[in-house]
């Protein structure tokens, strides 16, 4: 498990900016943006985690949905694997001068060690192109994690990235 997680830290510091251009060329934001403005997930006051939050791509989003309908969240609180990643979300939560949103680095499959028990009572958590990298036979452990840490009528909003050339050649390669 541990060679897994740290080839995954390295994977996305080694390929941070990929990481990016990729999210830039598919426009992931956007569309992540454009779910949540057009569900009934948006409500003022949310508790909100980013799980496998990476550089940030599903806060900005929810950041910006929530802006667009003139609500803000109560908490918004976000965690990933790599250093690199957070680092890069924490200089944009910075210039943007965006004060509201927690990082900090954790295992989805050690959340109890490593987060606080105050980072709970989620009224969403959206995990990103995070469970793709959970280990087999893990992914079912980490939603029982995410799921133990949402309020009585949360909602986890999972998206998973499809495997294909395109990420290979953006990502993995």
């Amino acid at each position: 498990m541990q060679s897994h997680t740290e080839g995954i830290q390295r994977l996305y510091t080694e390929k941070l900016n990929a990481y990016r251009s990729f999210i830039s060329i598919f426009r992931s934001q956007a569309a992540i943006r454009a779910l949540l403005e057009s569900s009934a997930l948006l409500r003022p006051k949310l508790r909100v985690l980013d799980a496998g939050a990476g550089s940030g791509t599903a806060t900005f989003a929810l950041l910006d949905a929530l802006h667009h309908r003139g609500m803000e969240a109560e908490a918004i609180e976000a965690f990933d694997l790599t250093p690199a990643m957070l680092a890069r979300f924490q200089a944009e939560l910075d210039s943007r001068g965006v004060t509201q949103v927690h990082l900090k680095q954790a295992n989805v499959l050690e959340l109890d060690r490593q987060l606080p028990s105050s980072w709970s009572n989620y009224d969403l958590i959206v995990a990103t192109s995070m469970l793709e990298y959970v280990p087999r036979p893990h992914p079912s452990q980490a939603l029982s994690v995410l799921g133990a840490r949402l309020a009585r009528r949360g909602i986890l909003l999972v998206v998973i990235t499809r495997k294909n050339w395109i990420t290979r050649v953006l990502i993995e390669w």
